[in-house]
């Protein structure tokens, strides 16, 4: 594990050897350590970060980098830490916790949101960002649409497709094709309309054969033979194939 250590007298040093003032110590922790079942991730790691410095941690795979990172985010709590800052002793009992004091970590690619700059990016667990969706207040905003509205204000912002998901006995309304397209969605997918139907009609069917001992009492509620050929086109098929086996005779 890289230890940070204080700068030395001649590195506060300034010009003709006159000494200047002491960067402030920011934060300071000593003898973290942290084993994960038999793998011992650190072991006694100090690091001292002064105002106004850049630090650099580096080790190969497995020397505890992250482990420190996230243990000083708040991550990894430990009461056994030994951690001060402004000099003063603090728990960092959870990633809020670090939050309050001005810590917090920015993790590798997968986590960052491509369409940000770099500072917004960093800044995304303090500053809200202003988003064309900050009138959805709750998940349920998000999860529904309850207005031909919301559609029109996430066409205007995103400038894609939009694709309605209309299912039953939501909160979305069941709007129709014409009044979804006036709101400017390009698709709508009803996922659901025909397995619901099927269900009820196959709980129709067997409750009445277990009731009557027979099907006959719902059988005008069935699909016939032909209904079924017509809507496959199975006497199409069948003479098709009939063309195809009398060429090759």
């Amino acid at each position: 594990m890289v230890a940070e250590l204080n700068p030395t007298v001649d590195a506060l040093a300034g010009p003709g050897g006159a000494m200047q003032n002491t960067p402030k110590e920011l934060l300071r922790a000593e003898a973290i350590s942290r084993r994960f079942g038999p793998v011992q991730a650190l072991a006694s790691a100090d690091i001292t970060l002064l105002e106004a410095e850049v630090h650099v941690l580096l080790g190969e795979n497995g020397a505890g980098k992250s482990t420190l990172a996230k243990v000083l985010s708040g991550i990894h709590p430990d009461r056994r830490d030994r951690i001060w800052i402004d000099g003063q002793p603090v728990h960092l009992s959870s990633v809020q916790a670090a939050r309050s004091f001005g810590i917090a970590t920015v993790f590798q690619e997968l986590s960052l949101i491509p369409a940000l700059s770099v500072a917004e990016n960093l800044g995304l667990v303090r500053n809200p960002i202003a988003s064309p969706f900050r009138w959805l207040k709750s998940r349920e905003d998000v999860e529904a649409a309850k207005e031909l509205q919301t559609y029109q204000a996430f066409a205007a912002a995103t400038g894609v497709p939009i694709l309605a998901n209309i299912t039953e006995f939501g909160t979305t309304p069941l709007f129709t094709a014409k009044e979804l397209a006036g709101a400017g969605v390009r698709m709508a997918l009803y996922p659901l309309s025909a397995f619901r139907a099927m269900n009820k009609a196959a709980l129709n069917v067997f409750t009445a054969i277990r009731r009557e001992g027979t099907q006959a009492g719902v059988i005008e509620t069935m699909q016939t033979r032909e209904e079924l050929y017509n809507v496959i086109r199975y006497h199409d098929f069948e003479e098709k194939l009939d063309r195809l086996f009398a060429k090759k005779n």
